[in-house]
Formats: C-alpha cells, structure tokens, sequence
C-alpha cells in the first residue's frame, strides 16, 4: 500500500490528497480492505497530512454500509450508487443506503 500511495502521489505531482477514496467496497473488496487494514493505513496517512478527507465508494447493501460506518467513524464521506430509478430496488438500495449513510452523518454532528 505505501507503494502505491507514494506512486499515485507522485503521478499526480502533489504532496497530498484532498480527499482519498477506497474504491467499490462491498462484500468483496470490504473483506479484503480489512484483510490489509486499509482503514488504518488511510488513517496513517491523514494524520501524516497526506490525506484531508477519507471516504469510500459504496456498492453493496444497507446492512453493510451500516457495518463499516459503525466500524469506522472516522471516515469523512461516502459516494453512494443513487439513481431514483432504483431508490426501492432491493438489490441495489440507493434509498436504504442513503437513509444509513445520513443517519450515521447526523449522529457525528
């Protein structure tokens, strides 16, 4: 990971990230960020002034969205899949996940 980071921050020519995303979490990608501690790493790396705001992208079910902001509060933002289309699309859940997503908002103001 530090790797990568140091490569990315060099590709872009900056000393830090306004806001670094951990990409498509769901069941798959969220086993493996905990598997390599990504949390902490990004964390690491906020604290180093290398990073502002830590966030995710977020694929998956409201449950699980649940899940990972109660495990990480400390993450600044979300970008979530919304299109009205499929706000009650239980597959999708761009409605459940919203209403997780600002309710764990709410909570941290």
């Amino acid at each position: 990971m530090e790797r990568i980071f140091n490569e990315q921050l060099e590709k872009t020519g900056v000393e830090y990230f306004d806001y670094y995303l951990l990409h498509n979490l769901g069941v798959a990608h969220y086993a493996i960020a905990e598997k390599l501690d990504t949390f902490s790493f990004v964390a690491g790396k906020k604290a180093e002034g290398n990073v502002v705001k830590m966030g995710f992208s977020f694929h998956d079910t409201a449950d699980l969205l649940d899940e990972i902001l109660t495990a990480y509060p400390e993450v600044d933002f979300v970008q979530l899949q919304i299109n009205y289309l499929d706000w009650d699309n239980e597959s999708i859940q761009s409605g459940k996940c919203y209403e997780v997503e600002t309710c764990m908002a709410s909570r941290l103001w």
